[in-house]
């Protein structure tokens, strides 16, 4: 283990006591080596690591945090003992080593869970439930719940409308458009996401009309006003005065006074109107804004003085603080006092009932998932902080409460900026207040999971109060020990001209500064710093070549040639492992992107580009064309008469119609639905009454009544097997009957598209497992998915390492990379409020638009202040990730974006005019207004840089042998030029920028593929013909990996048990291809029959065994366990139930012995299962991958050969303890020979019970302690040793 040499600032945080620490650690700062260097130290001085409380925030943090204290603890244990003391110590280490095992370190949601298995009987709740953890499932649940819950309060409302209450119709109309009801359902499903969060959730919900209660008082006088709309339009104001102030003193350096007198005089209107605020009434105040006069500009600069451009580029900045101002009195002062009031009494009556709506579905929706059994997320957190507050007449409730509190000597927790309310109320009501024992670490520039409902505000009150020695003590760890000084520098250039309070929620002064400390990189002379770079992309810069269209596109492949630049001509990097310099490889390199949605153009791109490349999230698995196709047949199996899915099978490879055949078939019934046509179709060549049969020719037709034959059986039999199987049968049976997945195999990208298809059948499997069933329900949940854009992403398949990674800049948190793209940086934010109805803020509730009578939409002030606060939050998030995204970088860093000169809106030009608005101010921070109004991470950045005009401006970076003023560019003088300066700026920016087109791409990218010509090397000799050595190596070439074309990757239990059935010795069970070949010659791969199962034909012949044997395993699986014991007369019943559904055939239900089947729940194992049902599976399918080299001689492990082995297992016990796994068989046993027929029987059968166990131990978290077979004839259960247990 690395030594750690702490600053003194983590040193403070390891060593300091009896007081609450926030901890404010940057980027790269050590905060996980500080943390578990402090549980050491604990340790150390008699604190027990199980009672410590460290909360992470996801659970790969916690293994982390748990394994380094492990290592930290082994390295104490290992240091050689010189005294009994040593000793001692020592023993106290290995005694901790142990009690990791049990320590609390996990997320807050494993801790929660932890609690509620421990105390559930305190709450009244069941203890057998599972974890809601696929986001589909439980909107799928809430969907169903909520139009259950729609529809009663459509027959019958909650309570009858009044002046106070609005009508539940008036609900839906006010927030659904004509055709749907869809802006109220997404509407309650938010509230009750946002009221979840919060420790009281109904509390929350009652509150939802506060805002709009205005009482009888006057408006100013009402809490809304004081609290909400005065600080706003207060805080509005202000940032106007300030801007006049700039802009006046701008003028005046110009040079011309009486501008800057007349904007100063302004600035004097505006102060006035911050005064009537606290001073007038509604009426007074909204005149006053309605009221401002702007006296007319003179005594400026004419067309001729040199200033004049700059001039009027003033002027335009106090047009556009005046239509600030005139904004301002629309929100907020449009209406006069009585009408105010008429229309917030209006919606004080719809929230009320809205508040009451999402109530009654929170408590239907809540008990839905009692009766399921299920809990969600955030029903963890609500029963523990339930669990966590006892009411004051249950005294042994408040002391258990009281002795949890004192248990956890030391409570840490990580990534603190991330936590939500409801999370925060759990956490305090552990703490101690006396001992003042929590210890939190986190960065609010990093708060990025709004969306999640963090609450980085928990965090920043923390924060202020503890630096001001309220509550605690504030410690703030800067130093950056990951990233070389471009990166570090860069960032600073950019955040201390973009972050402030108003924007990001914190100020980036000294303590937020990165403090370069990563001197490592620094020993190596060879090391240089590469500044940042700067990359635009301007598409259809030359009017003359041909159109682009996609800007997008171009960037991509700017990106791609950077890469290939990097890569080809050896750029050096410094590698951490060996402490040289090396050349980067692709797999050095990250692409960090806000959106998912670029990935398939980006995709396509870097293969023509032939830049390897793996994406870790991306949009494409549904539009995959194999995905769809199988999507497709689904539904036709469910339904066939859905006509765009049934065509797109039919035109699919699965049939393989052709469009002139589409039309015959519809020839032959041109009004019914597409399958009835087929069908008709079909009928008609068995008749010879075709319709227009002149349209295909005799080969044709003959071809084409083969396909529909072939179809309709398929599909017939398809449809079948959906009712008796289960849906991965289903699935699996389609990929074997119609040979689609090898199809796919053999197109490009075949692996890929193979790896998609083995995706949908393990998405299948999966979804077996929730609450809901069946293909309808299966279909269903997969379109939800794409409705909710939860897309699989292209399944992983086995790439090389060295591959240019992409990813989120969500997904990257925590991680960092050497070479950090940030591509398509002009992406735009978020401003979906902005055209909603209703606003939801968990801080300051809901702001609706109402509609009158008259169908009229009014919006209200209290909206515009909630979408205000929403739009300040999202901005604030906004910059906080391009604060992560940038801070994941190393050593290198590169910012791309892109232009298009045809579309307006999207021109370089205009951009350039749009960041020397920057100039308008002599201060560091950059304007508020202008960082606020700011639509993407470019303008951002843009506005920064623009600053520095000696790497970046528009004469440097356009076009070559264009005139920027003849493009429309007013270019300035940045106030770094002019000798004025910018108060604090930077002087080094760490960064360079160039501009590229399409033609400087292409060229570049020529550079650095172009051949080379051998002919021309100097001293190069002509190319040598092959020796015949050649030839002949070439011609007796054979191909490696011959055993791997005689076997196929999918393989049944059935037939590769043989090589578990010894366990000490599985090289003697693989499989010898050849002499298998001799017994069979079809290969390994059996081909199952899904025809009818002889066990429910009806015949005159006897049953065979086999079928004997299946019918016994159905009565297995369908009798029911509901805790009662089971009779002979009980299987008898069962039996006849079968034989009337058809399901057994009258002459096997005979052979069935019927009280071997009701022995088995006199054995032990039998027992366990009836008194626990309910946790019994029966007939449960699975499939897992193993090394080909464990199943077959001929295959080595360094080819890494993967087979898919599938089967099903009878049935399995979940217990405290662990499984129970039962096998039932129903082979003869001859009574004289017992002894030898059992050791013959567990001999066969060992092997198959090996391959479930090992799939059981792949699937479920706890181990198989017991596994055997039950043999129905004997009515004994035979244990099997299992391999490393007593």
């Amino acid at each position: 283990m690395a030594t750690f040499n702490p600053t003194p600032s983590q040193q403070r945080a390891i060593d300091d006591r009896g007081k609450n620490i926030l901890v404010s650690a940057s980027a790269g700062s050590g905060k996980t080596a500080v943390l578990v260097e402090r549980a050491i130290k604990l340790i150390r001085e008699g604190i027990h690591v199980d009672r410590m409380l460290m909360v992470t925030f996801t659970d790969a943090a916690a293994k982390s945090m748990r394994d380094k204290i492990r290592e930290a603890l082994q390295e104490a244990v290992r240091q050689p003992v010189h005294n009994a003391e040593e000793q001692q110590q020592q023993r106290r280490m290995i005694n901790e080593i142990n009690r990791l095992a049990t320590a609390d370190i996990s997320t807050i949601h494993a801790f929660c869970l932890k609690l509620i298995k421990r105390y559930y009987y305190l709450i009244h709740l069941d203890p057998q439930f599972r974890l809601l953890t696929d986001d589909t499932e439980r909107l799928l649940l809430q969907e169903e719940i909520w139009q259950q819950v729609s529809e009663k309060l459509y027959e019958s409302p909650i309570e009858q409308a009044n002046d106070e209450r609005a009508s539940f119709s008036e609900l839906v109309t006010n927030f659904s458009n004509d055709r749907d009801a869809q802006g109220l359902d997404d509407l309650v499903l938010k509230l009750y996401e946002t009221a979840n969060a919060q420790p009281e959730p109904e509390s929350w919900l009652q509150g939802l009309d506060d805002n709009y209660f205005l009482g009888n008082d006057s408006i100013t006088s009402t809490k809304f006003y004081q609290e909400q709309l005065k600080p706003v339009v207060k805080n509005n104001l202000e940032q106007l005065v300030n801007d006049y102030a700039e802009l006046s003193i701008r003028m005046a350096d110009l040079g011309y006074d009486k501008p800057a007198e007349i904007i100063k005089s302004d600035q004097e209107q505006i102060r006035d109107l911050i005064t009537s605020l606290d001073q007038d009434q509604w009426g007074d105040i909204r005149a006053a804004f309605q009221g401002v006069k702007y006296a007319r500009m003179s005594g400026g600069a004419k067309k001729k003085d040199p200033e004049y451009e700059t001039y009027q580029s003033l002027i335009k900045a106090r047009n556009g603080l005046k239509e600030q101002l005139k904004s301002l009195a629309t929100d907020y002062f449009e209406y006069d006092e009585q009408r105010f009031r008429q229309i917030a009494n209006h919606a004080a009556g719809i929230l009320n009932e809205l508040s009451a709506v999402t109530i009654e579905f929170s408590r239907a929706y809540q008990q839905a998932k009692l009766n399921r059994h299920v809990l969600e997320f955030s029903d963890l957190e609500h029963y523990a902080y339930q669990i966590l507050t006892p009411p004051a007449d249950q005294p042994d409730w408040v002391t258990l409460v009281n002795e949890l509190r004192e248990h956890y000597q030391e409570i840490m927790i990580d990534e603190y900026q991330d936590t939500n309310p409801l999370q925060e109320k759990i956490l305090m009501q552990l703490a101690s207040p006396d001992q003042q024992n929590l210890f939190m670490v986190g960065d609010v520039k990093q708060s990025i999971y709004r969306f999640r409902e963090a609450d980085p505000t928990l965090f920043l009150t923390k924060y202020e109060n503890y630096r001001k020695g309220k509550g605690g003590e504030s410690i703030v760890l800067a130093e950056n020990f990951r990233s070389m000084q471009n990166v570090t520098g860069f960032t600073n250039v950019l955040f201390e001209q973009l972050m402030d309070r108003q924007v990001g929620e914190i100020d980036y002064d000294k303590d937020a500064h990165l403090k370069y400390a990563a001197t490592y990189y620094d020993e190596n002379p060879d090391n240089q710093v590469i500044p940042a770079e700067v990359l635009l992309y301007d598409a259809n810069a030359n009017p003359k070549l041909p159109q682009e269209d996609d800007k997008l596109t171009g960037e991509l492949r700017m990106v791609a040639m950077r890469i290939k630049q990097m890569v080809t001509n050896k750029e050096l990097i410094y590698d951490k492992k060996t402490q040289q310099m090396r050349p980067v490889k692709y797999g050095d390199v990250v692409l960090l992107e806000r959106t998912k949605n670029i990935n398939n153009t980006l995709m396509e791109q870097f293969n023509e580009l032939e830049v390897p490349l793996t994406v870790h999230d991306v949009e494409s698995y549904f539009q995959a064309t194999e995905v769809r196709v199988m999507m497709a047949l689904l539904k036709i199996i469910d339904n066939p008469k859905q006509d765009i899915p049934l065509v797109a099978v039919l035109r699919s490879p699965i049939v393989g119609l052709s469009n002139k055949e589409l039309a015959f078939i519809r020839l032959q019934n041109r009004r019914a639905d597409f399958y009835t046509a087929l069908t008709t179709c079909q009928s008609n060549f068995e008749s010879h009454h075709l319709q227009q049969s002149s349209a295909l020719n005799s080969d044709q037709l003959t071809r084409l009544q083969q396909k529909l034959t072939t179809f309709i059986e398929q599909l017939t039999e398809f449809r079948q097997v959906a009712q008796q199987q289960t849906l991965v049968n289903l699935i699996w049976h389609i990929y074997q009957e119609t040979g689609y997945l090898d199809y796919v195999g053999a197109m490009p990208g075949g692996q890929q598209r193979q790896a998609n298809l083995h995706a949908l059948y393990e998405r299948a499997h999966t979804y077996e497992q929730s609450s809901f069933k069946g293909l309808y329900q299966f279909t269903r949940f997969i379109e939800k998915m794409q409705e909710h854009d939860q897309d699989l992403g292209v399944a992983p398949t086995q790439l090389d390492t060295n591959t240019v990674n992409v990813m989120t800049i969500h997904g990257s948190k925590g991680l960092q990379f050497p070479v950090v793209f940030l591509i398509n940086t002009n992406h735009h934010f978020n401003n979906a409020a902005v055209r909603e109805n209703a606003v939801v803020d968990p801080n300051s509730g809901v702001g609706i638009k109402v509609m009158d009578q008259q169908r009229l939409v009014y919006d209200t002030p209290q909206r515009q202040i909630i979408l205000n606060n929403i739009q300040q939050g999202e901005r604030a998030e906004d910059l906080r990730v391009l604060y992560v995204a940038l801070t994941r970088a190393e050593q290198r860093l590169v910012i791309t974006a892109s232009f298009n000169e045809t579309r307006r809106g999207q021109k370089l030009v205009e951009a350039w005019n749009g960041w020397q608005k920057a100039f308008q101010s002599n201060q560091q921070l950059i304007g508020s207004q202008l960082r606020i109004s700011a639509k993407s991470f470019m303008d951002w950045i843009g506005l920064a840089l623009a600053r520095y005009s000696k790497q970046f401006n528009a004469a440097k970076l356009s076009i070559s042998g264009v005139d920027i003023t003849d493009k429309g560019i007013i270019l300035e003088d940045s106030p770094l030029n002019t000798g004025k300066g910018f108060t604090g700026m930077a002087t080094d920016p760490f960064f360079v920028a160039q501009t590229f087109t399409a033609t400087d791409v292409d060229q570049q990218l020529e550079k650095i593929t172009r051949p080379i010509n051998v002919a021309d090397e100097a001293g190069s000799q002509s190319l040598k013909s092959l020796s015949t050595k050649e030839i002949d190596q070439v011609l007796a070439f054979r191909y490696p990996h011959e055993v791997a074309t005689k076997t196929t990757a999918y393989q049944s239990v059935t037939d590769v048990k043989r090589v578990f059935e010894d366990p000490d010795n599985r090289e003697m069970g693989q499989w010898d291809y050849e002499q298998q070949q001799k017994v069979k010659n079809r290969g390994l791969y059996l081909r199952n029959d899904f025809a009818t199962p002889q066990f429910i034909q009806q015949g005159d012949r006897s049953p065979a065994a086999t079928e004997v044997g299946t019918a016994t395993h159905l009565v297995f699986q369908k009798l029911p366990l509901d805790g009662k014991e089971i009779t002979v007369k009980q299987v008898q019943n069962e039996i006849q139930q079968l034989v009337k559904k058809h399901l057994i055939n009258s002459v096997v239900a005979l052979l069935i012995n019927a009280k071997g089947i009701a022995a088995f729940f006199q054995t032990d194992p039998g027992r366990q299962i009836i008194a626990n049902g309910q946790n019994y599976h029966r007939e449960e399918p699975f499939a897992m991958i193993m090394n080909g080299h464990e199943l077959f001689k001929e295959v080595q492990a360094k080819d890494d050969e993967r087979i898919l082995v599938h089967g099903i297992i009878d049935g399995y016990l979940e217990t405290p303890e662990g499984i129970i796994l039962v096998d039932y068989k129903t082979d003869h046993i001859d009574p004289q020979y017992r002894e030898f027929e059992l050791a013959k029987i567990t001999g066969r059968y060992r092997g198959q019970l090996e391959l479930y166990r090992q799939a059981l131990n792949i699937m479920k978290p706890i181990p198989v302690v017991q596994m055997g077979l039950y043999l129905v004839e004997l009515g004994e259960f035979i244990p099997f040793e299992i391999e490393g247990r007593p």
